[in-house]
């Protein structure tokens, strides 16, 4: 059974849990343009629609034929793949940073920009953000 999430819906609780994060952590002004400088990055080098490559592939790719992607997808037990969005591991990123440095110092533009990038994830792909283990390829 697979879940439906209404894209509307998900892109309207995704901007506004981004802002409540900003508030609760009390961001600055600059801290509020690293994250919106890390939802237009990841904007420009994501994917235009979901499935497609990546435009940041398609870039080194003119240098690089052979190159694998930035897409990251892990085989698991059964032939099913486990796919790291990269709402989820900059989110991951986020937790690590927070979790190694003082907490009276997580403020940091790197942060800010991630969480940006993370929010960008979810916002832009309404329709498959949430799908991270994926069956076997046919």
């Amino acid at each position: 059974m697979t879940a439906h999430v209404d894209p509307g819906r998900s892109k309207s609780i995704t901007l506004v849990a981004a802002a409540a994060i900003t508030v609760v952590l009390g961001a600055s002004l600059a801290m509020v343009l690293c994250q919106i400088a890390g939802f237009f990055f990841y904007d420009l080098v994501s994917a235009p629609k979901a499935g497609a490559p990546n435009r940041l592939d398609s870039v080194v790719r003119r240098c690089w034929p052979d190159f694998p992607g930035f897409s990251l997808h892990l085989p698991l037990p059964g032939g099913r793949r486990l796919h790291l969005h990269h709402w989820l591991y900059l989110i991951l990123a986020i937790a690590a940073l927070i979790a190694s440095v003082d907490p009276s110092k997580v403020r940091s533009w790197a942060m800010w920009f991630m969480l940006g990038g993370a929010v960008q994830g979810i916002y832009a792909y309404p329709e498959d953000w949430y799908k991270v283990f994926y069956p076997p390829p046919r």
